[in-house]
């Protein structure tokens, strides 16, 4: 009897060891699952049938044709910004884009090339390009001050590709107020980041 009893007790012990190492097994294989389905989210708006969309008369009592910005897409949202400065008033601004269809912002159109007081009635906006969804536009407004620049050649994400190359070009830096604190040309505008060159932010000293 004890030796049925003992023969018992290994199998049990054996079993339950065996169900342990089945369930340490699957538990990894869960979490990986989980992390590529993550992985593999579908970003239904990066690609729509809009080549440019540009906003600008952001500082309108400032003499200078760089007061402008292009609407910006994330890829952690799936959706598109426009980020303007303390100097834009939203209820009069040019709106200027490339796209197949007319633009619709909630339903609203937009006729490119003329000022809208569209972009001041609301933070964020449906987008449509003629029946097309394209996803949403959220506008940020900042309470600090500016800077504009115009680069001579390829722009900042040349200088983000290749942190040997330099560019030069023209700024203008605002105050909060609109104030001119500089305007004119800059000499050298370059990336800079060892360890920190792959961050999403990069460094770019102006001289």
């Amino acid at each position: 009897m004890r030796g049925y009893m003992k023969q018992m007790f290994i199998r049990a012990v054996t079993l339950m060891t065996a169900a342990l190492i089945v369930l340490a097994a699957a538990v990894p294989s869960a979490g990986i699952a989980a992390d590529s389905a993550a992985d593999e989210t579908v970003l239904a708006y990066k690609d729509i049938p809009v080549d440019d969309f540009e906003v600008s008369e952001l500082s309108p009592d400032t003499d200078t044709c760089l007061d402008y910005v292009r609407w910006w897409y994330s890829e952690w949202e799936d959706c598109r910004y426009i980020f303007l400065p303390s100097t834009a008033d939203r209820s009069s601004l040019m709106v200027n884009y490339i796209a197949d269809e007319e633009i619709s912002l909630s339903g609203v159109t937009l006729v490119s090339g003329e000022m809208t007081s569209l972009l001041g009635e609301a933070d964020e906006f449906d987008i449509t390009v003629g029946d097309t969804d394209c996803g949403k536009l959220r506008i940020m407004q900042s309470q600090l001050g500016c800077i504009y620049i115009s680069t001579d050649h390829m722009g900042l994400d040349r200088l983000d590709r290749n942190r040997a190359l330099t560019e030069t070009g023209m700024i203008v830096a605002l105050n909060a107020e609109g104030g001119t604190e500089y305007s004119g040309r800059f000499e050298k505008l370059s990336a800079h980041g060892n360890s920190s060159w792959d961050y999403s932010k990069k460094k770019s000293p102006i001289t």
